[in-house]
């Protein structure tokens, strides 16, 4: 599959507002308003389920600090902050990122809809359909078990040869102890 935003990070067609080796922060060729900033991940992912916890964590980070500069910089009133995931999600380009969009009053922007007027049984039956499913909810997943394979070795502390170091200090020396 084709992937524009892809296309863009690869070619470093992008102004970036921050960057690093996850993430890229950047405002879109098209924006929808003033100040538009996109946060997305380097690597393509389609949908926002398919990423690690620790880099949705980290996205949502660099997502909030926009915000911020959003504020400070622009003396916005407000901001939205937008997912696109998924193939139905009104996004331009097949790429799982969040939109951040600073909010002033009436500047054209409308995310209102209409709400729907559904019957309590209805309503139920939407909720008992997920709810069973919402269990994960908060917990974190556990790491694979396994050996370590560690990249270069950990430094060892040695014991001096003497049990009292030469600098004896009383502060650390429980450190130098020999059970």
């Amino acid at each position: 599959m084709m992937c524009d935003l892809c296309d863009h990070l690869q070619a470093k067609k992008l102004q970036a507002l921050y960057e690093d080796e996850k993430v890229i922060a950047f405002s879109p060729e098209k924006p929808m308003i003033q100040g538009h900033v996109i946060v997305a991940p380097k690597e393509h992912q389609d949908t926002m389920q398919a990423v690690d916890d620790s880099l949705i964590t980290h996205y949502f980070y660099v997502a909030s600090y926009v915000a911020s500069v959003l504020f400070d910089g622009l003396k916005c009133q407000g901001t939205n902050i937008i997912v696109n995931s998924g193939k139905h999600s009104s996004r331009s380009f097949p790429h799982f990122c969040i939109h951040v969009l600073p909010r002033w009053e009436n500047d054209g922007l409308d995310f209102s809809w209409e709400k729907l007027d559904l019957a309590p049984n209805e309503m139920d039956s939407i909720l008992s359909s997920v709810k069973d499913k919402a269990f994960m909810i908060g917990k974190a997943k556990k790491a694979p078990q396994g050996p370590v394979h560690l990249d270069k070795p950990i430094p060892c502390l040695r014991m001096p040869s003497s049990s009292t170091p030469p600098d004896h200090d009383e502060r650390v020396s429980h450190l130098f102890r020999r059970p």
